[in-house]
């Protein structure tokens, strides 16, 4: 008889412990002009990205420490329809955007030089980069047609390697003046 008391004590201490270690703390925003506000990608250092709805299209951004940035002030990624997915501690960051063609491309920021990303295979007819760790490793997804043989929509993929051999392989796009804004 005198274990269940020291059960229930012992139970009661263990649980109050564990409520006290769940303590979560929102915060709300939304950026200038937006509509609609979506993060989806946060790293070790508080930078967050993400898409919002603003006029005209919908926009990729980054917030560091407040500070609020477009990813696409003059359009380099598109039709004005682009989406940050991820960012890493060093700040690159990965994403999507539509171009003229209608097609979704996957990007990757990396020290203010754009990189589009397209998975290179037959059908393919989209890439969406979803997440980056600090050793590069990118993942996402691609959309093929239904019409190709051996195309059944869209599939993951991870490209392990580094971001700097990704780059090489990758098709470059940047802005008029050979950078990206950021």
């Amino acid at each position: 008889m005198n274990v269940l008391p020291k059960a229930m004590m012992t139970c009661l201490f263990l649980s109050s412990f564990c409520a006290a270690q769940t303590t979560y703390v929102f915060t709300t925003f939304q950026n200038p002009g937006a509509t609609i506000t979506r993060v989806f990608g946060l790293n070790g250092h508080g930078e967050l990205v993400g898409g919002d709805n603003t006029l005209p299209g919908r926009h990729a951004f980054l917030v560091n420490r407040n500070d609020y940035s477009v990813l696409d002030t003059s359009g380099i990624l598109g039709t004005h329809i682009s989406f940050a997915r991820g960012i890493n501690n060093a700040g690159d960051i990965v994403g999507g955007y539509f171009d003229d063609d209608g097609n979704e491309h996957g990007f990757l920021l990396h020290h203010d030089v754009l990189t589009t990303i397209d998975v290179p295979f037959v059908g393919s007819v989209g890439t969406q980069l979803n997440s980056l760790n600090d050793s590069g490793t990118i993942v996402g997804v691609w959309v093929g047609r239904r019409s190709e043989p051996g195309s059944d929509g869209a599939s993951a993929g991870v490209r392990a390697a580094s971001s700097s051999r990704m780059r090489a392989s990758a098709r470059a796009r940047s802005a008029p003046d050979g950078s990206a804004s950021r």
